[in-house]
C-alpha cells in the first residue's frame, strides 16, 4: 500500500481510492509552504531576486526558501530547500525535503528526504526517499527508497530503481527502470522496458512490453487492443479488461493538459506578481487602493478602454501608416490584461485576508491567495468564470487607467506652476 508522510503533498492522491487528484491542493499548498512560512517556529534562509546562486563550500544549517527567476543550489542544505522560479537547478546534497515549483526544473544532487516537483518540465536524477511530479514532461532517472507518484503528459523513467509502490498517469509512459513493488500506469501510450518485481496494472489505448521487459508478478491490464508483447514476458497471470464501449479510445486524458495549463499559468501569475511587488511595491499597491475606493469609476472606464483599445488598434492596422502604431498599441493592452490578472489577485487577497485579520497584509500572504481564488473563479464552467473575469478585468484596467490619469494631471499642475 502506497503511503506517503506528513508534508503538503500528503492529499495530493490516495491509491486506495484509485488516485484522488487534487493539484490545486498541491498548488496551494506550496505557496503556503513558500510564503506563510514566517509563522512557524523553526530556523529559515530566504532569499527574492531574479538571479540566485548558491555555491559556497559552507553547508547552509537551516532551511532555504528562495524565489527568483534563475535560480541555482550547488550547495549543501543541512535542512529542507523550497524553490520557486522559472528556471530552478539544484546540484548539492539536500538533508532534508524539496519542494520546487516554476518553469523548468532539474535536480541531482542526493536528497535525504522526499522530493516534490511542480513544473512545466522536470528532471530528476537524485537518490531520496520518495518522489512526486507534476509537470509536462517529467524525466526521471533517480532512485528512490520508497515510492514514487508522477502526472504529466510526456513521462519518462529510464534508469529510476523505485523501492516502494509507483503510480504513474499521464499521456505517453515510457517505464525503463526497476521497480520492487506494485506499478499503476494509466495514460494514451505505456511503453514498458524495464523490471517490474511486483504486480501491475496498466489502463491506455496502446500498451507495449519490449523485449528487454519483464513482469515477475501478475499484469491486469485495461485496453480496447491486444497486448503488444511477446509470451513470457509476464511471469504471473495476465488479465485483459475492455474499457466500457463510451471510454474506448479515450484515455489521451485532454483535461490533464488543460488543468496543467490553469495551475502553471498561475504559478508563473505568482512569480510575476512577487518579483513586481517586490520592485514596485508602491505602484501596485497605488493601483489596488484605487479599485478598492474607486470600485465604480474604476469599472465604467475600465470597460469602455477595453473595448475601444483593440477596435483603435484595429483601425490603424488597417491603414498603411498607422500599422507600426496599431501593433504597439496591441501590445501594451495585451501587457495591461496580463497586469490586470495581478491587481485583481492582490485585490481579492487584499480584501478577503483584511476583512478576516482586520487589518492590511503584506503582499506576499495575499497574493498567493489572490490568485489561487482568481484562477478557481475564472476557471468555473457555464459562463460562470467568464463573467467574473468581465467584472473583474475591467475593474483593475480602469483603476490603472485613473491611477495614471491623475498622475498626468499633476504633473502638469506642477509643470503650469
Amino acid at each position: 500500500m502506497l503511503t506517503f508522510p506528513k508534508n503538503p503533498f500528503e492529499k495530493l492522491t490516495s491509491m486506495k481510492t484509485h488516485l484522488t487528484v487534487r493539484p490545486w491542493t498541491t498548488f496551494f499548498a506550496i505557496l503556503l509552504a513558500l510564503f506563510l512560512s514566517s509563522q512557524a517556529a523553526f530556523a529559515f534562509q530566504g532569499e527574492m531576486g531574479l538571479d540566485l546562486s548558491y555555491t559556497s563550500n559552507e553547508p547552509i544549517h537551516s532551511d532555504l526558501y528562495l524565489l527568483g527567476w534563475r535560480v541555482e543550489v550547488d550547495q549543501e542544505v543541512d535542512g529542507d530547500l523550497f524553490v520557486l522560479g522559472g528556471t530552478v537547478r539544484v546540484h548539492g546534497p539536500i538533508h532534508g525535503n524539496v519542494f520546487l515549483a516554476g518553469g523548468s526544473l532539474e535536480i541531482d544532487g542526493p536528497v535525504d528526504g522526499d522530493i516534490n516537483l511542480l513544473g512545466f518540465s522536470a528532471e530528476s536524477d537524485s537518490s531520496c526517499r520518495a518522489c512526486r511530479a507534476l509537470a509536462l514532461d517529467i524525466n526521471n532517472e533517480g532512485k528512490m527508497g520508497e515510492d514514487l507518484l508522477a502526472l504529466g503528459a510526456l513521462l519518462v523513467d529510464s534508469k529510476d530503481k523505485v523501492g516502494g509502490d509507483t503510480l504513474l498517469w499521464g499521456g505517453q509512459l515510457n517505464l525503463g527502470g526497476t521497480y520492487a513493488k506494485k506499478v499503476m500506469a494509466y495514460g494514451h501510450d505505456i511503453d514498458l522496458a524495464g523490471t517490474i518485481k511486483g504486480n501491475a496494472e496498466f489502463k491506455g489505448d496502446n500498451i507495449i512490453l519490449d523485449d528487454a521487459s519483464r513482469i515477475r508478478g501478475n499484469l491486469v491490464y485495461t485496453s480496447s487492443r491486444d497486448l503488444n508483447s511477446e509470451a513470457g514476458r509476464v511471469i504471473g497471470t495476465t488479465t485483459h479488461n475492455f474499457p466500457p464501449p463510451h471510454l474506448t479510445g479515450k484515455f489521451k486524458f485532454p483535461w490533464l493538459y488543460l488543468l496543467t495549463r490553469r495551475v502553471f499559468s498561475a504559478l508563473w501569475l505568482t512569480i510575476v506578481g512577487l518579483v513586481s511587488l517586490h520592485w514596485f511595491p508602491r505602484s501596485s499597491q497605488t493601483v489596488v487602493d484605487t479599485m478598492l475606493h474607486f470600485p465604480w469609476e474604476s469599472f465604467f472606464l475600465g470597460l469602455v478602454l477595453f473595448i475601444a483599445i483593440p477596435g483603435i488598434a484595429f483601425v490603424l492596422l488597417v491603414s498603411v501608416l498607422g500599422i507600426p502604431l496599431g501593433i504597439f498599441l496591441f501590445a501594451i493592452f495585451g501587457i495591461g490584461i496580463y497586469l490586470t490578472r495581478l491587481f485583481a489577485s492582490l485585490y481579492i487577497g487584499e480584501r478577503l485576508l483584511g476583512a478576516l485579520e482586520h487589518h492590511m497584509p503584506p503582499y506576499w500572504q495575499s497574493l498567493p491567495l489572490g490568485v489561487f481564488i482568481f484562477t478557481l473563479l475564472t476557471s468555473i464552467p457555464y459562463y460562470i468564470g467568464f463573467t467574473v473575469s468581465i467584472i473583474v478585468i475591467p475593474l483593475a484596467l480602469g483603476a490603472k487607467a485613473l491611477l495614471g490619469w491623475r498622475v498626468y494631471r499633476r504633473m502638469r499642475q506642477r509643470h503650469m506652476a
